[in-house]
């Protein structure tokens, strides 16, 4: 709790924290035919987000209720809780432009799978708490997870927590130098994921037909990729007809010379969201590209 404590310290006294701006989302409805576990899982949440409500307080003595307050009880909540140590990290995002300087957490169900999810600590018990529904400025391209960097969580708030800071910023670059195809695939798989989810969490009939099918799943997928880093200034998703399947889908990329991957918009982010895995009899020689256009067509916003 002292190394947590001088964490949130020793941070806020280096940078201070920027306003961001809040979204206006209504509360979290998950279908109802979640497994036990993810229901478990999520229910663990919703009870640590209204202990953290409960039990904030100025835990670092600077006379002020901010993100390291909330981030760090959450924090020693979860441990209290009995959940693994091993599914919860501290996270430090940092915009350069200014947008957003701001501490959260992420967690992931268990350590078998590295579906780790960024939560808005002092968000409310039923949603939105995810971090991409909860900012308008939150950008994961510029996330720091304090174990990428360090041999473990201790030694992590031991190193951001000295005098020494400025160098632990430096062993950060040179790690992002060294790695940075890995981050950038790291990054680029997270926003697949986030895209998913929203699709899953959103979906409705925007064509009018009065079904809810594949077609719905692509340009509800299309539309949320449109407002991401990787659409600006590139073409980056595309629709994607499939004459054998007689199927609607999407391929993706990082940028304009980057291989294409090929997803199925109704697949969950816990299974394997390739059309080439998710659909054993598809076969890409049906595929039919130059179609977007057209079916966009079809969307009615409301």
């Amino acid at each position: 709790m002292k190394k947590l404590i001088c964490l949130g310290l020793f941070i806020f006294m280096i940078t201070g924290f920027h306003a961001q701006s809040i979204k206006d989302f209504e509360p979290y409805e998950f279908p109802e035919n979640l497994s036990y576990s993810e229901k478990k899982y999520r229910s663990n949440i919703s009870k640590v987000l209204r202990k953290t409500s409960l039990y904030i307080s100025d835990i670092n003595n600077d006379r002020k209720i901010n993100c390291l307050d909330y981030a760090l009880t959450f924090y020693n909540l979860w441990i209290k809780e009995g959940l693994s140590e091993v599914n919860i990290e501290l996270v430090h995002n940092v915009n350069p432009n200014g947008k957003m300087n701001h501490v959260f957490i992420r967690i992931r169900e268990n350590a078998h799978f590295y579906n780790w999810e960024c939560i808005e600590p002092s968000a409310p018990e039923n949603g939105p708490y995810f971090m991409e529904d909860y900012w308008n400025t939150y950008n994961p391209v510029y996330n720091r997870y304090l174990t990428d960097f360090y041999s473990n969580k201790a030694s992590a708030i031991k190193a951001l927590a000295s005098e020494n800071f400025k160098t632990g910023e430096s062993n950060l670059q040179k790690y992002e130098d060294e790695h940075k195809e890995e981050i950038d695939e790291r990054d680029f798989q997270s926003q697949i994921k986030t895209i998913l989810r929203k699709t899953q969490n959103t979906v409705r009939d925007v064509t009018g037909d009065g079904e809810i099918n594949c077609i719905d799943y692509s340009l509800i997928f299309y539309k949320l990729w449109e407002t991401s880093e990787y659409q600006k200034g590139a073409i980056t998703c595309e629709l994607v007809r499939n004459s054998g399947l007689n199927h609607l889908f999407v391929r993706v990329r990082k940028n304009n010379s980057a291989p294409w991957l090929y997803i199925e918009p109704q697949a969950g982010t816990d299974c394997d969201y390739l059309m080439k895995n998710f659909w054993k009899d598809y076969n890409p020689k049906y595929n039919y590209y130059g179609e977007t256009e057209k079916w966009l067509l079809r969307y009615k916003a409301n």
